[in-house]
């Protein structure tokens, strides 16, 4: 089993629940990499982080430990769910972040039977590979800090993790995905691999603000009007936008990058997408000012040949089959533990 793989699926256990596991059949789409921060909503009440929420073959797991696991659980959700909607899921997500901490603590206790160990140089070396992502030694401890993760603790849970990991390869059958399987997924999801439809273009603005009166809109307009003349007259754009734009874009000539439908305002959108290549727009309004566009570029929609894919669809499909097998395991071990719920979570489903 590949490393990244593994890795991979020891975060999938220690976030998702085995009921959550045994319901997901196949995700809509391949995982996304960067995605801005979701951030959890904090209940007002004041909660006990000393009060038991489940006791798992004689081991308490607290409020506090609930409370961390959880917000490893909103990091799955970055960028996936508006910020507004995170009160609605938060019973759900804390629930699931019992179900995650019972998993781990399971785990944990079948590594202990199962004699598993980390050496020393093992946990050193997951421990650099950590700290090595930040620019400094002391912002990789400042990061601790907020995260309330004294070196020690961390250390330990990377031992944790790493045992985990251990005992799961020892137990996981062998994956194997084939040409087939890679080209059945391409086929069977052929909108995870377009490409949409992108322009690259510049623009001149003049902005103005929501309340803003119709006499300042008008002459606001009729200014614009006189930079639109120039540019027709031949004058240069790039010039004519370090010279008059309100958008920080002016330090660059105006120029926008490259964007796809949506990523701009609509009345926005509906005027750059319909431009010829070199064209230049009248005057548009959107709710951020006046605008002059100009057209660099397009690029039409495309489909990523299945070759420049294939080997994130192996990958893809092995952490699938991976954690179906793993569930399977949590199941066997879930069965034979005794597992108590306070009041509130006695049907933790």
């Amino acid at each position: 089993m590949n490393g990244v793989v593994m890795k991979l699926l020891v975060i999938v256990i220690c976030i998702f629940s085995v009921m959550s596991c045994n319901k997901k059949d196949e995700p809509a789409v391949l995982p996304s990499a960067a995605e801005p921060e979701t951030k959890v909503v904090q209940p007002e009440a004041k909660v006990d982080e000393n009060a038991v929420v489940v006791s798992v073959n004689g081991k308490d797991i607290i409020q506090g430990e609930v409370e961390k696991e959880l917000q490893n659980i909103l990091m799955q959700y970055q960028g996936r769910v508006p910020p507004q909607q995170m009160i609605q899921l938060q019973p759900q997500l804390e629930k699931q972040a019992v179900e995650s901490l019972i998993n781990k603590q399971l785990l944990v206790e079948e590594s202990d039977r199962q004699k598993v160990e980390a050496s020393v140089e093992e946990i050193d070396a997951e421990v650099n590979k950590v700290s090595a992502q930040f620019e400094t030694p002391e912002k990789f401890k400042e990061k601790l800090k907020e995260l309330k993760l004294s070196e020690e603790k961390f250390r330990k849970d990377i031992e944790q993790n790493y045992r985990i990991e251990k005992l799961l390869k020892s137990k996981m059958p062998a994956i194997t995905v084939t040409d087939e399987d890679i080209s059945l997924f391409y086929k069977g999801k052929p909108e995870n691999f377009i490409v949409p439809e992108q322009i690259q273009a510049s623009h001149i603005l003049y902005s103005i603000e929501p309340d803003t009166s119709d006499e300042i809109k008008k002459e606001k307009r009729s200014e614009l009007q006189v930079v639109l003349e120039k540019i027709k007259k031949g004058d240069d754009f790039a010039e004519l936008a370090r010279k008059h734009s309100d958008c920080p874009s002016k330090e660059q000539g105006g120029e926008l990058g490259s964007f796809p439908r949506g990523a701009m305002v609509k009345a926005f959108d509906d005027v750059a997408f319909n431009l010829k290549v070199g064209e230049v727009s009248d005057v548009v309004e959107t709710q951020f000012g006046f605008h002059i566009i100009k057209l660099i570029g397009r690029t039409e929609a495309s489909t990523t040949p299945l070759e420049q894919v294939k080997d994130k669809i192996s990958s893809y499909l092995e952490a699938q089959k991976q954690s179906k097998e793993v569930a399977v395991y949590l199941e066997k071990l879930r069965s034979a533990a005794k597992i108590d719920y306070t009041e509130s979570l006695k049907d933790p489903n």
